[in-house]
């Protein structure tokens, strides 16, 4: 027999007793826990080899792996949202391997940040982290309005204020803001507390406030905000005002 005859048929032979290199195929769908189809992402890796394939499947959740090794694979699907599925896909035959992977809903976390900053050593407390509604106003708005002295703008612009002449002075009234009194009258109840850049203007006894003691021309904002708040010290039952003046530039 010829020389060539035999190296064919021995490959024949060769080829027939090993086999030819053969590949498996992966079949992927993705869906969410009520069963409706997601797009997603992910990575097969093989096991013993630790190569890796990325992928992503379509709108539909499918994706197909083709020219798998025959082999053990770890596949992770993740997806934002929801959390990551790592699981063992075996491919041992030419045969599709059809797997579906369920991603269920990842857990949501949530931070609270507490304020307990004060005007008392002359930090601020921003409009945006106080939980009641503010109201403020700016120095213009205290010229346009023509009022004679603070009390007298609080009790014409701001809302919940009203003004009572007691004593029949226009420049010591009580200034009741919700039912509660910032008074320059001994003895009556007090309820607001009043600063000025960062210093309280009740006086230490009685916490009586004269309202002429603040120059309306010296003011450059205020803001008045409502509700018992301990933060601003003794008889803030009511609310707190505080006042900024001007910086003299």
């Amino acid at each position: 027999m010829p020389s060539f005859l035999l190296l064919t048929l021995s490959v024949f032979l060769l080829f027939s007793q090993t086999g030819f290199a053969q590949t498996g195929e992966l079949r992927l769908s993705v869906k969410d826990a009520s069963g409706a189809a997601m797009a997603a992402a992910g990575t097969l890796e093989n096991v013993s080899t630790r190569a890796a394939l990325r992928f992503e499947t379509d709108s539909q959740g499918l994706h197909t792996l083709s020219g798998l090794s025959f082999g053990r694979y770890r596949l992770e699907v993740r997806k934002n949202g929801f959390a990551s599925e790592s699981l063992l896909v075996t491919i041992e035959s030419t045969s599709p391997v059809a797997q579906e992977v369920t991603l269920a809903l990842g857990q949501s976390s949530s931070s609270v940040t507490v304020v307990g900053t004060t005007p008392l050593p002359g930090t601020g407390l921003t409009r945006e982290e106080h939980p009641v509604t503010v109201q403020s106003a700016r120095a213009q708005d205290i010229e346009q309005s023509g009022a004679i002295h603070l009390g007298d703008f609080l009790n014409r612009r701001l809302n919940g204020v009203f003004v009572n002449e007691v004593q029949g002075n226009p420049f010591q009234p009580d200034v009741n803001y919700r039912g509660y009194t910032a008074s320059p009258l001994l003895g009556t109840p007090q309820g607001l507390s009043v600063y000025m850049d960062g210093v309280r203007m009740n006086q230490p006894f009685g916490d009586v406030m004269s309202w002429d003691l603040i120059p309306r021309v010296a003011i450059e904002s205020i803001t008045l905000m409502p509700g018992s708040n301990p933060l601003f010290g003794l008889n803030t039952l009511g609310g707190a005002l505080a006042v900024e003046t001007k910086t003299g530039l």
